[in-house]
């Protein structure tokens, strides 16, 4: 992966965890804790907009994603926002995680 994709990456990540920050599905921040505590969550979930993008995952695979994490009255409308930042995602899939924690 060419250093400008990581780069993208890592930036697409971060607008992913922020919109999983402002929903906070898990409470965390409500708890005091730090917005890096999402960041797993992003990296997944921003795979998981990869893979809808090229058609190997869909759109209910992501809100199952996010149902798992929590607050289900928040998840249709964070499903909509998260689904609107695959649109404007590069073809070139993201890294895969060295873990595969969820």
């Amino acid at each position: 992966m060419s250093q400008a994709c990581k780069i993208k990456f890592r930036q697409d990540t971060l607008r992913v965890r922020s919109i999983l920050c402002d929903h906070d599905p898990l409470g965390l921040i409500r708890s005091g804790a730090p917005a890096d505590e999402y960041d797993r969550h992003a990296a997944k979930t921003l795979i998981i907009l990869h893979k809808i993008k090229n058609g190997q995952q869909t759109s209910a695979d992501l809100h199952a994603y996010l149902k798992a994490l929590g607050d289900h009255a928040e998840i249709d409308a964070l499903c909509a926002e998260l689904l609107a930042v695959a649109k404007g995602l590069d073809d070139e899939s993201p890294p895969t995680p060295h873990s595969s924690q969820s």
